[in-house]
């Protein structure tokens, strides 16, 4: 049950030095950013245990196109065929785990015995011409690794290009499905008794175009991919008729008479997913890019959660989507930072957090918003953004999320900030027991926006806002909930009699509004009410009082926030 226990790189595409251990976990999946580098980690795993002899490189694969200095990619690979530990193979090269680190002295007594390991090396230099080698920390050199004994350690990556998936070519996942699925005196010739087939065939002309040989894998795939959640009754192995008759890629599936390459996009990566997801539960190493592309949210969810639980093999996943990464482990998941020299781990104690904001994983900064209204007003603010600078925050990266109400949004800013990602709290201060997490978040080193102390936002906006705006929140209000719910059973006058009160009438007001619309009545307890508030605070911003909290609060909000697009 091949996997990579490690894994180095230097000098490959976007990636100068990295190197990671990932002990014996059975499921990794690379969240970050665009560009920040995981599908190169993907593809970096994929050409160190290419199975084909002729991988091809180019100038574009060195970081900055620098070919002065040499690719190199290492994977220590921990249980990996028995039949590699052959002297005859590369037995004298392997290693011993030690405590978690690689011993090169395979007599240490405080060395695991059971853990031997094969360090494989791939280096490519100016000339193009790639070499891959098995290599020890001893002194003994190294020797030349053979595609057709990388070819047993079962990798395969899954990407946009999978159609080779679904015909019995030499090194592609089908073909080894097939190799585990003959008996074992032909297991070591699928080529042979494949092109026999093929022979015999076409010798007969029209005769049957199934093969009892391809069921037992065939039915072994359709198994999976119902796991998977795709229903083919009528997969089966056929001749797809080529030029070259006696070719084995002219054995390929089918649904019905029709070529399974020509169905959708997401129907065939489920497909290849569930070729390779057989080979991953016999031991084999699966690379999954961007695993949610092509298909609904809820088959990405069912296909990571049977993934993540997959006790055999290994499989390595990159995704952009919040409904994939609620069902592994929060252990499993590693964050990928652009220009990162390693990937970040997450601990099991984060998984109520991973479950809750989901989406909070994948940003470089959050804003932690007490609730509704807040995160309402913070749209609101990148809203205008968008129409001011040319682009919103989401653009820079920045994640608002609802925090929940009261003490979450701080117990979520102080995770989030303790695992890297810069953190700001939007909120009210009228909740004094709360004030020790507030503390606690200010130590953190979370930035901490709030209100005057005892104050909700919606008192701050009664209290700030000029007249005019108070009348805007008041009109609103009377819009949403009637003006008999609004003025008339709280004692109030009609609505233009509001509007034109006398200075400290509208002091009393003031007061009598911000504690209605903070209170059970709740006028603005929701995003799209919070959208409002927003756009009426902007809207009076420069009128205002040059020291009022408003005005402090959105000027600490912007300068967090900042220009930064890169």
């Amino acid at each position: 049950m091949s996997k990579i226990y490690s894994l180095k790189i230097n000098h490959f595409r976007g990636i100068s030095n990295f190197e990671q251990t990932f002990g014996d976990q059975n499921c990794v999946v690379l969240i970050g950013r665009g560009d920040s580098g995981k599908t190169t980690i993907l593809k970096a795993i994929s050409v160190v245990l290419s199975p084909v002899w002729n991988t091809t490189f180019t100038d574009l694969d060195f970081t900055n196109r620098d070919t002065s200095t040499p690719i190199l990619i290492e994977a220590v690979i921990l249980d990996a065929p028995e039949e590699l530990f052959a002297l005859n193979k590369y037995g004298e090269y392997y290693q011993l785990l030690r405590d978690g680190s690689l011993t090169s002295d395979i007599e240490d007594e405080n060395a695991d015995q059971s853990k031997k390991v094969l360090k494989v090396r791939l280096f490519v230099v100016d000339s193009l011409m790639p070499q891959w080698m098995v290599v020890s920390d001893r002194e003994i050199g190294e020797k030349i690794f053979a595609h057709g004994d990388r070819a047993k350690l079962n990798m395969f990556m899954i990407s946009d290009y999978v159609d080779n998936h679904f015909a019995y070519s030499k090194g592609s996942p089908l073909y080894s499905t097939l190799r585990k699925s003959l008996d074992k005196d032909n297991r070591n010739t699928p080529d042979k008794r494949i092109t026999e087939i093929v022979r015999s065939a076409y010798e007969q002309i029209k005769g049957s175009n199934v093969f009892e040989e391809f069921d037992e894998a065939t039915n072994k795939i359709k198994e999976n991919a119902q796991k998977l959640g795709l229903t083919l009754e009528d997969l089966k192995t056929i001749l797809e008729f080529k030029e070259n008759a006696y070719s084995e890629s002219s054995l390929s599936l089918h649904s019905g008479d029709i070529p399974f390459r020509l169905r959708g996009k997401g129907s065939k990566r489920l497909l290849s997913i569930a070729i390779q997801y057989g080979l991953a539960e016999e031991g084999g190493i699966v690379l999954i890019d961007e695993i949610e592309q092509g298909l609904e949210s809820d088959r990405a969810r069912n296909l990571a959660r049977l993934l993540a639980r997959s006790t055999s093999g290994q499989v390595f996943i990159t995704t952009h989507s919040k409904d994939v990464i609620l069902e592994p482990k929060a252990n499993q998941l590693f964050l990928m930072r652009k220009g990162a020299s390693h990937i970040q781990p997450f601990d099991e104690t984060l998984q109520g957090t991973l479950r809750a904001k989901p989406e909070a994983f994948f940003a470089k900064k959050i804003i932690s918003c007490e609730g509704a209204t807040e995160e309402g007003i913070i749209r609101a603010f990148s809203d205008d953004l968008q129409a001011t600078r040319g682009y919103g925050i989401a653009v820079q990266g920045i994640v608002h999320i609802d925090g929940s109400g009261h003490n979450k949004f701080y117990k979520y800013a102080i995770t989030f900030n303790d695992i890297g990602i810069k953190t700001l709290v939007f909120c009210d201060d009228d909740n004094r027991s709360i004030d020790e997490d507030k503390d606690a978040a200010i130590k953190a080193g979370v930035k901490v926006v709030l209100c005057e102390k005892g104050n909700a936002i919606e008192q701050q906006l009664f209290n700030d806002l000029p007249w005019e705006g108070v009348c805007d929140l008041i009109k609103y209000a009377v819009e949403e909930y009637g003006e008999e719910t609004i003025l008339k059973n709280n004692g109030f006058d009609e609505f233009d009699k509001i509007e034109t009160a006398t200075p400290d009438r509208q002091t009393e007001l003031r007061v009598q509004f911000g504690n209605m619309a903070k209170s059970k009545q709740a006028w603005f307890k929701n995003i799209n009410h919070g959208e409002f508030l927003g756009r009426t605070w902007l809207k009076y911003l420069n009128q205002m009082e040059t020291d009022s909290i408003l005005r402090k609060e959105y000027n600490e909000i912007r300068t967090w926030i900042g220009d930064d697009i890169n």
